[in-house]
């Protein structure tokens, strides 16, 4: 991918809200430079084509009526009007809230009215059903990396949490803690962070973080905070778990071998230290580091061991065709 130029916003002391603005400015950027990115759009909104947009435009008139639309994009010949949102309510000027003149601007200039956000917010807001389209910073993450990656991704959790509540200092927290890992680990790279009944987990971007070996299982990389560990997850290969255990490898490691859930999964895991995200980071900083070394590790340990793997893959294979 082109890689799309950083913006600097998404540094460790950073403590102040996002702006929309901001995010207005990453994506108009990445639709100007990123071939990836506006792939990736097109393949959410169902769009042909490739390369980068035609025009990009921003706060742009609405057609005939007050206020700016975000984003005005010509991709693939189609006038895309984005409508850019983290957190915010609609906004009414002269009692007409921001939907209904997107829809008057849709028909006006003939376009397409999108209704970018986080998927938390398309979820809540009724009036999403007006735009043509909806897209989610979410399904855009895996096309950014660096402080822009860090940005959106801190975006996505802002969102989740409203203006008012003072436990905003946990996007902070999770905004800190990927300027960390960008910094002493850069060959991992996060996809996606959850909130699971307490559950603090951080999902990798697999593709960008592990080498993925002809012939193997994509794996899935979890570190979980609260249970304070890092598993590498492979599907299916836990039915055999035994056998593996038996075939060996993984002398001297400290790697552990589970099966997780009713699917069969295998999870490759490693202690880390136990996080609390729900307050400061700096009391939790040497164990973030540590946690994410930790995770570095076991990423290297499966891309520096292909021949392990794939004795496992024949062992599974072998157990399979004999059932």
């Amino acid at each position: 991918m082109n890689h799309i130029p950083t913006h600097g916003h998404a540094t460790e002391d950073r403590q102040l809200r996002i702006r929309e603005r901001e995010i207005d400015d990453l994506f108009a950027k990445a639709f100007q430079t990123s071939p990836e990115f506006c792939n990736r759009v097109r393949e959410c909104l169902g769009l042909s084509g490739s390369g980068v947009a035609n025009h990009v435009g921003t706060q742009q008139v609405h057609f005939e009526d007050s206020g700016t639309i975000d984003l005005d994009v010509i991709l693939s010949s189609e006038r895309l009007l984005i409508e850019n949102k983290i957190s915010a309510y609609w906004s009414h000027v002269n009692g007409v809230a921001q939907p209904e003149r997107y829809v008057r601007s849709g028909a006006g200039y003939s376009g397409t009215t999108v209704l970018l956000a986080p998927r938390s917010y398309l979820r809540k807001s009724v009036k999403a059903a007006m735009f043509d389209k909806t897209l989610s910073y979410e399904s855009l993450l895996s096309e950014f990396s660096g402080p822009d990656y860090d940005l959106l991704a801190a975006a996505i959790d802002q969102a989740e949490v409203p203006p008012e509540n003072p436990s905003d200092v946990q996007t902070a927290f999770f905004q800190s803690f990927g300027a960390l890992r960008a910094r002493i680990a850069p060959q991992i790279t996060e996809k996606k962070r959850d909130r699971n009944k307490g559950s603090h987990t951080v999902h990798l971007d697999v593709p960008k973080s592990l080498t993925l070996h002809a012939g193997l299982p994509k794996p899935k990389v979890f570190l979980q905070f609260v249970e304070a560990n890092v598993k590498l997850m492979i599907p299916k290969w836990g039915w055999h778990i035994t056998e593996i255990q038996r075939a060996g490898g993984l002398e001297n490691t400290g790697i552990a071998l589970r099966q997780v859930g009713r699917v069969g999964t295998l999870a490759l895991q490693l202690p880390t230290p136990p996080i609390n995200c729900k307050g400061p980071f700096e009391p939790e900083r040497e164990r973030a580091a540590e946690a994410i070394m930790t995770t570095g590790r076991l990423c290297k340990w499966w891309d520096n061991n292909p021949d392990i793997l794939q004795h496992w893959q024949q062992v599974v294979e072998r157990l399979s065709h004999d059932a």
